[in-house]
């Protein structure tokens, strides 16, 4: 189960994702090899499909061009998928434009690591929240 949050961003090899260091992730872009995230603040600058798991219910997503921050918070969403299709991925992809790659970012909440079982008459809840927590004025609206 994964919540596909695709943000607008001017550049994101100019963007910043925080509240990853130190947890493990599946790399799809490396066939499903494991590693731990040892940056303190994670960037884009090639394909990445990564499957963060048991990552912290906040994050904060930083334009550094703008200087505008969102925060996602996430609840009962243990795993956090970082994507982006990159140029080549992106002319395979087929609904999503050739040149739609550096003008986005995906930070998606999600359970994916392990299934999602209800049993009859049970349920499950989850939810996101996101929220610009810092907007300048000088900018149009958006992230």
């Amino acid at each position: 189960m994964l919540l596909h949050t695709y943000l607008k961003v001017p550049d994101v090899r100019r963007c910043q994702i925080t509240g990853l260091h130190g947890c493990t992730f599946i790399d799809k872009t490396r066939e499903n090899a494991i590693y731990q995230e040892g940056r303190d603040v994670v960037t884009i600058n090639e394909w990445t499909d990564r499957i963060y798991q048991h990552t912290p219910q906040e994050h904060i997503i930083t334009n550094v061009v703008s200087g505008r921050k969102m925060r996602v918070q996430k609840y009962n969403f243990p795993d956090t998928v970082i994507w982006n299709p990159w140029m080549e991925k992106a002319r395979e992809t087929p609904d999503f434009g050739d040149d739609e790659y550096p003008n986005m970012l995906c930070v998606e909440s999600g359970h994916v690591s392990s299934p999602v079982i209800l049993l009859p008459g049970t349920a499950f809840e989850a939810s996101q929240v996101l929220q610009v927590i810092k907007l300048l004025q000088k900018y149009p609206l958006g992230f």
